[in-house]
């Protein structure tokens, strides 16, 4: 026969244990238990209340099968409370419980719905291989010191609605099964959801950027975390500028109302700044991955402002990617210096002119003899300057004059003018001709590119 309520406090005087025995309905709400109190491996078989009560020394729970319905709504708990390797088979109620010390969930499984809502824990939370089968609600809860929760198992839906969590927070290895929705959440401090599966839609919301509202305030970090459906994973409102995004496929994530961290005027991610601060050169392959995927991403949304940060740090990381000669000295480090990854439309455009009359010098000194054109225009027949740098053998009006004219050369080069006023007539002339065209062809398809993403933006 299950144990009466007044056989349970008989043995709690006692000191007796509880090592499978049954006990029946019991209604302890109000109570007050000084002592200790171990239910370690008792079976509840009854609807069991413990509303209201007040825990005063150190609680066990452990190993407990509680097959009915369980309340311990209102209850405080003043010093550590374990409930590790119990089993909920109905529903179980902690509402505006406040565990004062440790609260140890470790192996427990909840086989029904569970609510942990406005529970307040202000030490150590541990939910550590928790197994929840049905759906689980935490909503306006307090999580004082760390909150562990790695290698959970959400069977169903999970929702995480308007709590604060002080402390760090571990969701490694876990996995959510169904629905997993965290809405509204505080971090304050680091979380982590490394190694963790998402096997159905998942949705992190925040509600703003003011440091009161922020989503996440420390790191958080997705390292080797999977996403079974990229498509359905959103994240809205959210300051993710310390946001460890690596090993991820973000290309089909809905991004909406994103704060990234910003190195200069560029949206960069928070891995870039990590191992730019710790030289980890070995990740920049895979940050590299990253950023491709979320300028596919926002190319994909229409954001090409956006996607052309990212594009910008994708060349970044390849460029650093490469040894470490080849960062300073390669072709992607030469696209970076002529136009910024294509991405500066105005500075390319600048080193065009400045390319068009820097080239345009050596003309002077290599020398120019008028075709046809010229002798019509009664101009010069010829011009050419020695390295000398006399300046009593020409005149500054005169020298401005010739280098306008090598200029316009220049011009007609660049534009293919069959025609020209001049002609080069010697080989270092017919040499840095060649060259000339060579580069400015170069610059100005580069001005193109960067143009032509300039208007798609």
């Amino acid at each position: 026969m299950p144990l009466t309520q007044e056989e349970v406090l008989e043995k709690i005087k006692i000191k007796e244990f509880f090592f499978n025995v049954e006990i029946g309905d019991v209604d302890f709400s109000g109570y007050t238990f000084i002592d200790e109190i171990d239910f370690s491996g008792a079976i509840f078989s009854g609807i069991v209340k413990f509303q209201n009560v007040s825990f005063q020394k150190r609680t066990n729970f452990c190993s407990i099968k509680f097959k009915n319905k369980v309340d311990f709504a209102f209850s405080k708990f003043q010093d550590e409370t374990f409930f590790t390797n119990s089993e909920f088979q109905s529903s179980v109620n902690f509402a505006s419980c406040q565990f004062c010390r440790k609260a140890d969930f470790t192996n427990v499984v909840f086989e029904n719905d569970s609510d942990l809502s406005d529970i307040i824990f202000t030490q150590d939370t541990i939910f550590h291989k928790t197994e929840f089968k049905k759906n689980v609600r935490f909503m306006s809860t307090v999580f004082g010191d760390k909150a562990i929760f790695d290698k959970v198992k959400f069977k169903n839906n999970v929702t995480f609605e308007v709590n604060i969590f002080w402390g760090k927070t571990n969701f490694e290895s876990s996995e959510f099964c169904g629905i997993a929705d965290f809405f509204f959440n505080r971090f304050l401090s680091d979380v982590s959801f490394v190694n963790t599966t998402f096997i159905g839609k998942t949705r992190f919301v925040g509600l703003g950027f003011e440091d009161e509202e922020l989503f996440f305030k420390g790191t958080v970090n997705f390292l080797y975390s999977t996403f079974f459906y990229p498509e359905a994973v959103e994240f809205r409102t959210l300051d993710l500028s310390k946001c460890k995004l690596r090993n991820l496929n973000v290309s089909s994530f809905l991004f909406s109302d994103i704060r990234w961290a910003q190195k200069g005027k560029r949206k960069v991610i928070y891995d870039e700044i990590e191992i730019m601060n710790n030289q980890l050169n070995i990740l920049y392959p895979l940050i590299e991955q990253t950023y491709r995927q979320l300028k596919i991403n926002y190319e994909n949304s229409g954001n090409y402002g956006y996607a052309g940060d990212f594009h910008f740090g994708e060349m970044e990381m390849k460029r650093l990617g490469q040894p470490k000669f080849y960062r300073y000295f390669s072709l992607t480090t030469l696209y970076k210096i002529l136009s910024g990854y294509g991405e500066k439309f105005w500075w390319a455009f600048s080193l065009l002119f400045i390319f068009l009359f820097i080239s345009s010098i050596p003309y002077l000194y290599t020398g120019l003899k008028a075709s046809k054109l010229v002798e019509e225009n009664e101009k010069p027949e010829l011009i050419k300057y020695n390295l000398s740098f006399n300046l009593e053998s020409f005149s500054v009006g005169e020298y401005f004059n010739d280098y306008i004219t090598v200029l316009t050369h220049s011009v007609e080069i660049v534009a293919l003018k069959r025609e020209k006023l001049y002609e080069t007539y010697t080989n270092y002339g017919r040499i840095f001709e060649f060259i000339q065209i060579f580069f400015i062809t170069i610059q100005t398809t580069l001005c193109v590119m960067a143009l032509k993403r300039k208007f798609r933006r």
